[in-house]
């Protein structure tokens, strides 16, 4: 990058696990080399847009533990037994990670279904108006569970509620045993149009009849707006933010402006819309004057060339999916353009021209953020022949 003149931005802390799958925080400014937590890969350079927790206390600041029976507030999470008994068994971090362990305890013969909830206060909520869409993510296992007459349920819960704070839907992930403690989601849940406010919690169903003994660890909660989770930020007090990603480098004496070819290893994250992973662009109209490589959907890559509004070439071949690895490139030239994705070739195209460009941007096409993870970026400054793209991508 220092030869070539490029920066990477990103206005803000951010963190990442690091090769024994601790968490890090990285300084503002400070690009991500990010593992897989649970298998110590390496997954590669983390690119996401910018996003917000709208949990006030995802560390759990000022939480001790104790046992409690009625309805008591703790450090913006209040905790509701609904007849039954919640209690906060210990504090603590585990590979970064901060966490509680919970214990929900209830022998229901209250004659109705009851709700044990440890939620956000009404406070922390986000605004959110017809379509939008939120989604929940949290660390959590089940450690023990006990439950006779009948099944209690631990859910990890998206909600949905009016303006006024009128229950609306929710998109929830249910554990009716013992789980290995991970990373989940809820789905993602589209806020009707008389939504107002959304929240996420965690809350166990125990039916009326059933005796429901259930200890879980639950960390690093994020409740953030968006379609797919990104990256943990964390929160003691106050919501908080995460700024969005850009590595650009500008084209110069490296660069051919009458062919060349771009390869690209990416790791993908579980964003399947349509997301940038290799743009070289016009930064006066990034739209209009691009040569991309775009991840179109789950097992789709697209290869495109627009020359003043106007495409040349494009193409889409079937790829990997989600968290899984993708090999792919394009070679291009006027009227000679071919895409490759794992040694796989698309059609070849024979007519079309080549867009004046003037920067090299990584993760990212227009406003779209990959929020995946980059292994490796290669620009040669001819277009390669065919067998050799095919090679490259294998």
């Amino acid at each position: 990058l220092t030869a070539a003149g490029g920066t990477f931005t990103r206005a803000s802390t951010a963190t990442y696990f690091d090769s024994t799958g601790t968490l890090q925080t990285a300084t503002s400014g400070s690009p991500r080399f990010d593992y897989d937590p649970s298998t110590l890969s390496f997954r590669g350079l983390l690119i996401e847009r910018g996003s917000g927790n709208f949990i006030r206390n995802s560390q759990f600041s000022g939480i001790t533990t104790g046992s409690y029976t009625t309805n008591t507030s703790l450090s913006n999470w209040d905790v509701i037994p609904s007849g039954g008994q919640i209690s906060i068994l210990s504090t603590g971090t585990q590979n970064g990670i901060p966490f509680l362990n919970i214990r929900f305890n209830y022998s229901n013969a209250s004659g109705t279904t009851r709700f044990l909830n440890f939620s956000t206060t009404t406070a922390a909520r986000a605004t959110v108006t017809s379509g939008t869409r939120t989604i929940l993510s949290a660390w959590l296992g089940v450690t023990a569970y006990s439950s006779t007459g009948g099944t209690c349920v631990l859910n990890i819960s998206n909600r949905s509620y009016t303006s006024g704070g009128g229950y609306i839907s929710e998109q929830s992930t249910p554990f009716t045993a013992i789980t290995p403690y991970a990373l989940r989601t809820t789905p993602p849940l589209t806020h009707a149009a008389t939504a107002g406010l959304a929240d996420g919690f965690i809350y166990v169903t125990v039916p009326n009849g059933v005796n429901c003994d259930l200890t879980m660890r639950f960390g690093a909660p994020q409740f953030e707006i968006g379609s797919t989770p990104t990256s943990y930020i964390p929160t003691s007090g106050a919501t908080a933010t995460r700024a969005a990603e850009n590595l650009t480098i500008p084209t110069g004496g490296w660069y051919n402006a009458s062919e060349g070819t771009v390869t690209a290893d990416a790791f993908n994250g579980t964003n399947s819309a349509t997301v940038g992973i290799t743009s070289i662009d016009n930064s006066a109209s990034t739209s209009n004057n691009r040569m991309t490589l775009i991840r179109t959907g789950t097992t789709n890559l697209e290869a495109l060339v627009n020359n003043g509004g106007v495409t040349q070439f494009q193409t889409s071949i079937t790829s990997n999916g989600n968290t899984l690895l993708n090999k792919m490139g394009f070679g291009y030239q006027a009227n000679n353009f071919r895409q490759a994705v794992n040694g796989t070739f698309g059609t070849l195209d024979t007519l079309g021209t080549l867009p004046t460009v003037n920067q090299l941007r990584i993760g990212v096409w227009s406003n779209t953020y990959y929020d995946g993870w980059i292994q490796k970026v290669k620009y040669y400054p001819l277009r390669v022949p065919d067998d050799q793209l095919q090679l490259l991508t294998q």
